[in-house]
C-alpha cells in the first residue's frame, strides 16, 4: 500500500517500506536488433534506432502490423533477445545483467502459455514460489492464496491447468510472474485467442495491476480496450514512429482538415484504421516518423541511470533449487502414468529382443548398449525440446 511518494508492504510479521520508487522504469537508447536473413544470409536490421522511455507504473500498448517488430522491441526490452546495439536499462541497470544481479525483478508472460500443462494450479504456483523464493512454507501459502485470490483462480486452485480455459490459463500465467513481486511486467499477446469479454477483463486485471505501482508492457493487435493503455507505442517497418495516448493516436494518423465535424470524425474514429492506414498507404515508416519529429519538437527525455538499483531479493540456494526441480519433474512424470508405463515396457522390450537376436553374449551386450545410447538420447531429447520455453522464461526472471 502507498502514502504519499512512500510505499510499505506487510510481510505478515511486519510492515516494511519500500524504497527505490524508480525501479520499474526502462530507458531506451538507440536500440537496434539485426539478424541474419535466411534467404541471403546478409545482415537484416529488424529493429532501427529506437529511443523511448517508461515510467513506473505506466500500462504501456505495444501496436504494429505482423512482423514490423513488435514482439522484437518487446523482446529487446525484457532481455529474451537483448538488442545488438545500444542500451536497454531497467531501473538504471542493464538488462543484460538484470536476472543474474536482480532476480525477480521482471516478470514475463510469453505469447503461449508456458506451464506445465499437467500440474494443478496450485502445485504450479507452488514449485514457482519454492524456485524463486527463500520464504517459509507458511509464509508461501499465505501468498500464494492471496495471489490466486487478486486472479480470480482460488476456485480453481486443485484443477489441472491443462483443463482450464484460455482465459484461465493466461491468468496463471500472469500469477507464477506476480509471485516474485516484480516491478515491470512484460507480456506478448496476453488476449490472442481469447474471447471479446475475457479479453476485456484480463485487460482491466492488467491495468489494475498498474494502478499499484506495477509497470506492465504488452504487445497486442486488439484495439478494443486500447483506451485502458496509459500509451501506445506503434511500431511500424522496425521503428518506432508514435508514441501516444488514443486520442493522440487518432489524430496523428488520420489525415484530415481543419473543419469541426472533420475534427470530430476524426476523434470518434475508430482505432482500427490505423492499421489500414499505415500498412495500406503510401508513407513508410521513415515518412511517419518524420512527421512524428515535426510535431513533437522536444527530444524525448531519458531518466537518468544514478537511479536506486531495483531491491535485491533473497533467492533460494541452488542445492534447493535442483530439488525443488526434481520434485517437479516427478509431479509432472507422475501425473502422465501411461507415459511411465511406456518407459518400463520400453526397457522389457529391448531385452527380451536383445536376448532374442543373438546367443553370442558380446553381440548381445554391443546391441544392449546401442539401444540404450539410441533411446535414452530419444527420450532426453522430447525432454529438453518440451523444457526449453520454460527454462527461457526462467531465465529471463531470474
Amino acid at each position: 500500500f502507498a502514502v504519499a511518494e512512500y510505499r510499505f508492504e506487510f510481510t505478515g510479521k511486519a510492515r516494511v517500506r519500500i524504497d527505490n520508487l524508480d525501479e520499474g522504469s526502462i530507458n531506451v537508447e538507440n536500440s537496434s536488433v539485426t539478424v541474419k536473413d535466411r534467404l541471403t544470409g546478409e545482415p537484416l536490421k529488424i529493429l532501427n534506432d529506437v529511443s523511448t522511455q517508461i515510467q513506473q507504473g505506466e500500462f504501456i500498448g505495444i501496436l504494429g502490423g505482423s512482423g514490423q517488430g513488435k514482439s522484437t522491441f518487446l523482446d529487446a526490452l525484457c532481455g529474451m533477445h537483448p538488442a545488438t546495439e545500444g542500451k536497454v536499462t531497467i531501473g538504471g541497470v542493464s538488462n543484460l545483467v538484470l536476472a543474474q544481479k536482480f532476480p525477480g525483478t521482471i516478470g514475463y508472460v510469453p505469447q503461449d502459455d508456458i506451464v506445465h500443462q499437467e500440474l494443478s494450479v496450485y502445485a504450479a504456483f507452488w514449485y514457482s514460489g519454492k524456485l524463486r523464493l527463500k520464504l517459509e512454507t507458511k509464509e508461501l501459502k499465505t501468498l500464494i492464496e492471496r495471489t490466486l485470490e487478486t486472479l480470480g483462480l482460488t476456485e480453481h486452485r486443485k484443477k489441472i491447468i491443462s483443463t482450464l480455459s484460455g482465459g484461465q490459463r493466461k491468468r496463471v500465467s500472469i500469477g507464477i510472474e506476480l509471485l516474485s513481486k516484480p516491478s515491470i511486467l512484460f507480456l506478448d499477446e496476453p488476449s490472442s485467442g481469447l474471447d471479446p469479454a475475457t479479453e476485456q477483463s484480463l485487460m482491466e486485471l492488467l491495468q489494475s495491476l498498474s494502478l499499484n505501482k506495477l509497470t506492465v508492457v504488452c504487445t497486442t493487435h486488439v484495439l478494443q480496450n486500447a483506451f485502458i493503455f496509459n500509451r501506445l507505442f506503434f511500431i511500424h517497418s522496425g521503428r518506432l514512429i508514435f508514441t501516444g495516448g488514443t486520442n493522440e493516436a487518432r489524430e496523428f494518423f488520420n489525415e484530415r482538415d481543419n473543419s469541426v465535424s472533420a475534427t470530430k470524425t476524426v476523434m470518434t474514429s475508430p482505432l482500427e484504421r490505423i492499421y489500414s492506414t499505415v500498412l495500406n498507404g503510401n508513407k513508410t515508416a521513415e515518412d511517419w516518423l518524420a512527421k512524428y519529429n515535426e510535431r513533437n519538437t522536444h527530444k524525448i527525455k531519458l531518466l537518468p541511470d544514478n537511479q536506486s538499483s531495483p531491491t535485491k531479493k533473497k533467492s533460494p540456494s541452488t542445492l534447493l533449487k535442483l530439488v525443488t526441480l526434481l520434485k517437479r519433474q516427478w509431479t509432472i512424470m507422475r501425473a502422465d502414468w501411461l507415459n511411465i508405463a511406456f518407459l518400463f515396457a520400453q526397457v522389457i522390450i529391448i531385452g527380451l529382443l536383445t536376448a532374442w537376436s543373438s546367443e553370442d553374449l558380446g553381440f548381445r551386450t554391443f546391441i544392449g548398449l546401442i539401444a540404450a545410447m539410441w533411446f535414452g538420447c530419444s527420450n532426453g531429447a522430447q525432454q529438453i525440446v518440451g523444457e526449453k520455453p520454460i527454462y527461457q522464461r526462467e531465465r529471463v526472471c531470474g
